[in-house]
């Protein structure tokens, strides 16, 4: 439930970013109506009317520079955690590879200690999914990726071993059939 919850948030959050002129606009329209219909009619001023709507048009644009100052702000955050979190998979990329090429039983101490990194990196990238600060379409990517990986069977028995719930709630990708994540996709497009 909580999950649920805080992917609604996801969504609502980045609707309100995606849309927030129209919004802005919509909301506007019906303040100015609202002034003009219920507080100008007893208002005997000719100024009295202007003044007002001149007031809520400011607010409402203060309200408009806020959030976009906002989604600004989130963007180059975002910028920064891809950038940064890229570049960590770019260190590690290269024994990931060397893993996934060889055909040994057993990972030797360094692969095991690059695959922990990496399952370090994944939870840090869900993390920052799962408070709102990477959009949908980043981490989707980035689980895909994380598939590629999930193949190989000793990677997912070095998973197996970590200690559940030390990753801030993420859930490595399990080869052998589909994960949570894709479930509740597939299921909420047949709805």
């Amino acid at each position: 439930m909580k999950r649920a919850i805080r992917a609604c948030a996801r969504r609502v959050k980045f609707c309100l970013f995606r849309y927030s002129f129209l919004i802005f606009l919509g909301v506007l329209s019906i303040v100015v109506f609202v002034i003009v219909y219920w507080f100008c009619e007893g208002v005997k001023e000719a100024e009295g009317p202007w003044r007002t709507m001149l007031t809520v048009a400011g607010s409402s644009l203060l309200g408009l520079y806020f959030l976009q100052k906002q989604q600004l702000e989130e963007t180059r955050l975002m910028k920064e955690l891809i950038t940064e979190f890229n570049g960590r998979y770019d260190k590690l990329n290269g024994w990931l590879a060397k893993i996934t090429e060889t055909a040994s039983s057993r990972l030797s101490p360094r692969q095991e200690e690059a695959v922990i990194d990496y399952f370090n990196l994944c939870a840090e990238e869900y993390l920052f999914y799962d408070l709102g600060y990477l959009d949908t379409r980043v981490w989707k990517a980035w689980r895909n990726g994380m598939k590629k990986y999930a193949e190989d069977p000793r990677i997912q028995k070095l998973w197996d071993r970590e200690p559940k719930g030390s990753y801030y709630g993420f859930q490595f990708p399990q080869a052998d059939h589909e994960d949570e994540e894709d479930a509740r996709r597939r299921d909420a497009r047949r709805r």
